[in-house]
């Protein structure tokens, strides 16, 4: 994998956690 590829890598799971936190904010504020 080269550098590039890691950095896009972990932009999209940075991403999708941010993603998953704010869906786990969201449920628990019913």
């Amino acid at each position: 994998m080269t550098e590039n590829e890691k950095d896009s890598c972990e932009r999209d799971l940075k991403l999708l956690k941010m993603m998953i936190e704010q869906a786990i904010e969201h449920a628990s504020r019913h």
